[in-house]
């Protein structure tokens, strides 16, 4: 069993998200890592070709902008308090709008891996 308390880990900053609190780590869980973001501002349009995002509204809201390169489709979403999103390896995504005081809970599956981070060219 394992118990974490938002409270107990430090603020970190990623280059991609701006300041977060990883809640759980593959060192504490090997299959997944979570993450909360903390007023997450626009990002640079990046894809993963090793792990799925998915993202889950807490506060405020975020508008992303994805683009499939399976069905060669650029959509906006607009995610709020209590939506959900799933990012699948190999969607180019970017934050392109926030709210101000937004939180969102961010889960890799498998985890985050930095060296996996690539800035798109296709928004």
């Amino acid at each position: 069993m394992i118990i974490k308390l938002l409270k107990d880990h430090e603020e970190k900053h990623s280059p991609t998200c701006g300041e977060i609190r990883e809640i759980l780590t593959s060192a504490d869980y090997s299959s997944l890592i979570i993450a909360i973001t903390l007023d997450i501002k626009p990002t640079k349009a990046h894809y993963h070709n090793r792990f799925e995002e998915i993202y889950f509204g807490l506060d405020g809201y975020i508008h992303l902008k994805l683009y499939d390169p399976t069905s060669d489709r650029t959509r906006i979403e607009k995610l709020s308090v209590n939506e959900l999103c799933v990012i699948n390896k190999g969607v180019h995504h970017e934050i392109i709008e926030s709210s101000e005081n937004n939180r969102l809970c961010v889960i890799a599956v498998p985890p985050f891996d930095p060296s996996d981070e690539n800035f798109s060219d296709k928004i």
